[in-house]
C-alpha cells in the first residue's frame, strides 16, 4: 500500500483519533494547497495542527455560544481562564491602534466601548448523570468555566492571531466535553417542557432528533462513540481518570526535573539533571509548548520592561510573541558568525542606557525547522555579563537528550513532542 492511500487528505494522524495534533496532507499539491488556503484542501480538513487549525469541536462550541451570547455580526474566541481572555481583549485593542497609527488605509474599525468584551459561562450538568457518561468527567459534580471573548466579526483575524501566538485557547477535549454537557442540558430542558405539555393534556410519540432517528438510538450511538474514544485515550494515549489529575501533574513535574524516574520503585534510583537544587517545584506545566514561551516572556516582563533578542531563526510564533507582546525585539536570524558580534554590540549599547534595558535572549536548541544550535556557553557568558535572561526552547532536542538548563535561566519544551 502506498503512503498516499493510507490516511486520506484532511484526516487526523494517527487516524480515527478525535484529538490528533497532526493532519494528513499526503501529496505535494495538498501541502501547497494548504499553504495557499485552497478550499479543495481546507474544506476536507477534519483536523489540523493546534493553533494553526481551530479544531472542529472548538468551532462548534464557539458557534453555540455565538447563538446564545453574541449580538448579530459578532464572533467568539474561547479561553479557559479570565487572564487569557483579558489579554486577548488588550491585544485586539492594541493591534487596532497600532494599525491605525501606521497605515493611512485602516483595515480595522476601532471598536466602540463594550464591543470587545468577555462573557463568563459556567458549563455544568443539569443532570449529573450526563457527566458520568463522559470519559473526561467521571466526577459527578464536574463543571467548567469558559470565558468567551466577543467582538465584531471583522476583528476575527486579530483574535485568531492572539489565539495562535499564545497557545492559551481552550483544548479540543475541553470543547468536546462542554458541547456534550450543553447538548445534554438542552435535551433535559426539552424533555421537561414536553412533560409539562403532556401533563396539560398534550400527546407525543417517541422522541425524535428531527431527522427520523429515535432519540434513544441516537443516545446509544453517542454512548458507544464515547466508550470507543475513552478506550483509545486511556489505552493508547495513556490518559487517566481526571480525579488523578493532581497526582499525574506532580509525576510529570518530577519526571521532567529528573527527581524521579519511571522505574524508581523497581531500581530505587534517582536521576539528577546536573543542576544543583532542581526539583519538581521548579517545573511549571502549562497548556501548550507555545504558551510556555508566552508565559516565560510575560513573567520576565513583570520584572522589567525591555526588548528581547531572538537569536537564530525560530518557530514563527516565538518571534511574534517577542515583537507583539511588549516593547519589541531584535531578530538575529542567522544565529551564527557575525550575529554573535552584533548580539554583543546590542547588549553593550543598551547597557549604556539603564532606562532601556534588554530583557532576555531567546533561542532554540536546535532551531525549528533549520536544526541549528547556538553556542549556549557563549550565550550564557554574554547573558551573565550583561545581566539578561537566557531562555532556551529545547522542544526539538527535548530534555531527555539535551542539557540546556546548565546554561539557561529558563528552559521551555513541548510535552507533545517529548512524550509522542
Amino acid at each position: 500500500m502506498s503512503l498516499t492511500s493510507q490516511v486520506p487528505l484532511g484526516e487526523g494522524v494517527p487516524p480515527n483519533t478525535r484529538n490528533a495534533v497532526s493532519v494528513s496532507l499526503p501529496t505535494w499539491d495538498d501541502n501547497v494547497g494548504y499553504e495557499k488556503a485552497d478550499p479543495r484542501v481546507l474544506d476536507r480538513m477534519k483536523n489540523g495542527y493546534p493553533r494553526f487549525f481551530i479544531a472542529r469541536s472548538i468551532q462548534a462550541l464557539a458557534a453555540y455560544f455565538e447563538r446564545r451570547l453574541a449580538l448579530p455580526g459578532e464572533s467568539a474566541m474561547l479561553f479557559p481562564s479570565v487572564l487569557a481572555a483579558e489579554r486577548c481583549v488588550v491585544f485586539i485593542h492594541d493591534q487596532v491602534q497600532k494599525q491605525q497609527q501606521s497605515s493611512s488605509r485602516a483595515c480595522y474599525r476601532v471598536p466602540g466601548p463594550g464591543q470587545v468584551r468577555i462573557v463568563q459561562h459556567v458549563v455544568e450538568p443539569v443532570d449529573k448523570k450526563a457527566a458520568s457518561q463522559d470519559s473526561m468527567s467521571r466526577v459527578p459534580e464536574a463543571h467548567v468555566t469558559v470565558y468567551c471573548v466577543l467582538f465584531p466579526e471583522d476583528l476575527f483575524s486579530l483574535a485568531k492571531q492572539y489565539w495562535q501566538h499564545t497557545g492559551t485557547g481552550i483544548s479540543s477535549r475541553l470543547a468536546e466535553y462542554c458541547m456534550r454537557i450543553e447538548h445534554a442540558n438542552d435535551e433535559c430542558e426539552q424533555e421537561a417542557g414536553l412533560r409539562q405539555r403532556k401533563n396539560l393534556g398534550g400527546y407525543r410519540r417517541g422522541a425524535s432528533s428531527g431527522n427520523g432517528v429515535n432519540a434513544l438510538e441516537q443516545g446509544e450511538s453517542a454512548g458507544l462513540d464515547l466508550e470507543v474514544s475513552a478506550y483509545v485515550e486511556e489505552r493508547f494515549g495513556r490518559n487517566f481518570d481526571p480525579k488523578y489529575a493532581s497526582e499525574m501533574k506532580l509525576a510529570l513535574r518530577r519526571r521532567i526535573a529528573g527527581a524521579l524516574t519511571e522505574d524508581e520503585e523497581e531500581h530505587g534510583a534517582q536521576v539528577q539533571r546536573g543542576v544543583a537544587g532542581l526539583s519538581a517545584e521548579d517545573v511549571f506545566l502549562v497548556a501548550t509548548g507555545m504558551s510556555a514561551v508566552f508565559y516565560a516572556h510575560q513573567s520576565l516582563l513583570t520584572m522589567r520592561q525591555g526588548k528581547s533578542i531572538c537569536f537564530g531563526f525560530p518557530y514563527t510564533d516565538t518571534l511574534k510573541i517577542l515583537e507583539k507582546f511588549g516593547p519589541g525585539a531584535y531578530f538575529l536570524g542567522h544565529g551564527e558568525g557575525s550575529d554573535y558580534e552584533e548580539l554583543e554590540r546590542i547588549l553593550e549599547r543598551h547597557a549604556q542606557t539603564p532606562d532601556d534595558p534588554i530583557l532576555a535572549i531567546f533561542t532554540e536548541c536546535p532551531s525549528n525547522p533549520l536544526l541549528k544550535t547556538a553556542d549556549l556557553p557563549r550565550l550564557h557568558q554574554l547573558a551573565t555579563r550583561f545581566n539578561v535572561a537566557l531562555v532556551v526552547d529545547e522542544t526539538i532536542g527535548n530534555f531527555v537528550n539535551i542539557d540546556a538548563l546548565s546554561y539557561a535561566d529558563i528552559v521551555v519544551s513541548s510535552l507533545t513532542k517529548v512524550f509522542s
